[in-house]
C-alpha cells in the first residue's frame, strides 16, 4: 500500500518513515516547550530573589482595639498590618495608624510562630512606629537599609505585605513619582512620599517598599481608591526618613537616665525637707 501526499506527481514512499519523521518532530516540539516552560526571564530571577532576601524579615501585626458600644460595653475589633524586622533585638517598625490605640498586639513572623508585641514608641505625624517582641535571635531576619534618596522614577519596586490576611504576598511595580505629600483621614499631612503603581491593598501598611536588590526603600503606608483596593496608586515613607527618625523611635522605651537622676534628686529634696520641718515640730 502507498500513501500519495498531496501536490506529488504519483511518486511512492513508505508510511512507516513518514510516522518516523512525524514522531521525531513532535519529541523534538515537545521537548522544545518544555524547555522553554521550565526556563526563566531575568527579570523573573530578580523577582524571586528579592523575595527569599526580604520575605523572611516582613511580619504579620494583628492588634485588638477595644470599642464600647452604647450601653458601654466593651466591644473589642481586630485590625491587621505588615511590618518590617529592623535588628535580632526584636524591634520593628510599621505604621502608626497600625498599631495606635491597640489594647494587645501579636506578631507573626515568616516560620509561623507568634510573639505578643508591645509598643516602643509612636510618631504619629510620620505614621511611624516601632514595637518590639522578646524572639531568639534567630528567627529575626532584618532587613537591610537601601537609600531613597538615590531613586529614580520608572525604577522597579517591590512591596510584601499581608493585604486582606494573605501573608507574605509579593507584589511589583514602579516608582511612579517622587516627593509626593498626601493628606491622611486622620488630618496629618505626609510629605515627600514614593508613588508608586506596586500593589498596596488593606493589610500591606507598614510593609516594606523594596529595590531590586531587596534592600528597604519605602515603608508602604496609604493607597489613593475610590474602592478601598488598589488602583495602582499606592505611597510608602522613604527610609532616608526612617533613619533620620530611628533613634528615638527604638529608643522611645528606654530610660531616660539623667531625667530619672534629676526626678530621684527632686524626691530627695523634698524629703529632705519634709523631715526638717518634721523635726522642728508645728509652727503656729
Amino acid at each position: 500500500m502507498t500513501v500519495r501526499v498531496p501536490g506529488s506527481q504519483g511518486g511512492k514512499m513508505s508510511r512507516w518513515p513518514g510516522l518516523g519523521i512525524g514522531f521525531l518532530a513532535q519529541i523534538l516540539l515537545l521537548f522544545l516547550w518544555i524547555s522553554t516552560g521550565k526556563a526563566l526571564t531575568q527579570e523573573e530571577i530578580t523577582n524571586i530573589e528579592v523575595y527569599k532576601k526580604a520575605s523572611s524579615g516582613v511580619v504579620h501585626i494583628r492588634s485588638t482595639v477595644v470599642r464600647y458600644g452604647f450601653f458601654y460595653q466593651p466591644v473589642p475589633s481586630q485590625g491587621t498590618g505588615s511590618g518590617v524586622i529592623l535588628d535580632q533585638d526584636g524591634n520593628i517598625v510599621t505604621n502608626s495608624h497600625v498599631v495606635q490605640e491597640a489594647r494587645s498586639l501579636e506578631v507573626t513572623l515568616w516560620d509561623g510562630s507568634v510573639w505578643p508585641a508591645t509598643l516602643v514608641n509612636s510618631l504619629k505625624d510620620l505614621d511611624l512606629a516601632v514595637i518590639r517582641i522578646q524572639a531568639p535571635t534567630e528567627r529575626l531576619k532584618p532587613i537591610p537599609m537601601g537609600d531613597s534618596r538615590g531613586l529614580e522614577v520608572g525604577q522597579a519596586v517591590y512591596a510584601i505585605g499581608n493585604p486582606f490576611g494573605f501573608q507574605l504576598t509579593l507584589t511589583k511595580g514602579v516608582i511612579s513619582s517622587l516627593g509626593r505629600t498626601l493628606m491622611t483621614p486622620q488630618g496629618k499631612k505626609l510629605k515627600g512620599l514614593i508613588q508608586t503603581d506596586a500593589a498596596i491593598n488593606p493589610g500591606n501598611s507598614g510593609g516594606p517598599l523594596l529595590d531590586r536588590e531587596g534592600r528597604l526603600v519605602g515603608i508602604n503606608t496609604a493607597i489613593l481608591s475610590p474602592s478601598g483596593g488598589s488602583v495602582g496608586v499606592g505611597f510608602a515613607i522613604p527610609v532616608s526618613a526612617l533613619k533620620e527618625h530611628l533613634p528615638r523611635l527604638v529608643g522611645g522605651a528606654r530610660v531616660r537616665w539623667p531625667g530619672a537622676i534629676l526626678a530621684l534628686l527632686g524626691l530627695a529634696i523634698l524629703a529632705w525637707i519634709l523631715v526638717r520641718r518634721w523635726r522642728s515640730g508645728p509652727r503656729w
